[in-house]
């Protein structure tokens, strides 16, 4: 049975969304400007991880986008910083690609990033892709307690716990592990969980996916390079260990009862008679 979370497709026009964009390049601000000066955005610009900081304290954003190279602090440091105390989406606008930066901005909390030089349409539609991510995770079609195996997954709270202990995620490697649990034993590939996980069409040459599930197996397998939960599918893409049991939703029905750990029932229902 195929529980698939779909991200809604409604964008709403009436609400108008507040960016904070930090940059020490002038031209690229006002660049950004220009690119939002839709009356559905609102950009506050500032020029260093320092003025991104103080203005994230003073005020309210729907989203956030950080040049990692700046003065004073520098965009990872004020990603982390913010991610600390809040979820904000983060995007990371940076000059290099290598896999080394894109691993630290996820491991710090940021949802996405985009390398210089970049098109205006490709970050308004990567910008709108995250918000509409956002809002439909306010009304999940799909399980709000997903267990899968010994892994336990609390939409509602944010939380996941291996074994029972509760283990700290980034959003995104919370939203990517969701969608896989949540279709355990389903195949998918590159372009599948770019559109269903990160709300947009897939970049071909982004390593994006790749990184996000590393540093996902990092934190939830035994032995990363042998992964046992997250499965590579050689010449498609990944999946879920087919061992999943939905729990706490009145419209998805489950042979596991919620309060009994997966193990002790596949011991009882295997138990000769």
């Amino acid at each position: 049975m195929k529980l698939t979370r779909r991200i809604s497709d409604r964008s709403d026009q009436l609400t108008q969304r507040r960016i904070l964009f930090a940059d020490d390049d002038p031209s690229i601000a006002t660049l950004i400007q220009v690119t939002f000066s839709s009356p559905r955005y609102e950009v506050v610009v500032v020029k260093n991880g320092l003025e991104a900081l103080k203005a994230f304290n003073d005020g309210t954003f729907d989203i956030v986008i950080l040049d990692v190279m700046m003065p004073y602090v520098d965009g990872f440091e004020t990603c982390k910083r913010i991610r600390e105390r809040s979820d904000v989406p983060i995007i990371m606008l940076t000059a290099r690609d290598g896999t080394d930066d894109v691993v630290q901005g996820f491991e710090l909390g940021s949802d996405d990033y985009i390398t210089k030089p970049f098109k205006p349409a490709e970050l308004i539609a990567r910008v709108d892709a995250i918000l509409r991510r956002v809002d439909g995770m306010k009304n999940r079609q799909a399980p709000t307690v997903v267990r899968c195996g010994d892994i336990e997954i609390d939409a509602p709270r944010h939380r996941v716990s291996l074994k029972g202990v509760e283990i700290n995620l980034t959003p995104m490697e919370f939203e990517l592990l969701y969608f896989l649990a949540a279709n355990s034993g389903d195949v998918f590939d590159r372009e599948t969980l770019f559109q269903e996980v990160w709300g947009y069409d897939y970049v071909g040459e982004t390593n994006l996916v790749d990184v996000c599930v590393r540093r996902l197996r990092e934190k939830i397998e035994e032995e990363p390079s042998k992964p046992g939960r997250i499965l590579t599918v050689r010449g498609i893409g990944y999946k879920m260990a087919d061992n999943v049991a939905v729990i706490n939703n009145s419209s998805v029905t489950s042979d596991l009862p919620p309060t009994e750990p997966l193990a002790e029932y596949q011991k009882k229902i295997n138990r000769p008679t």
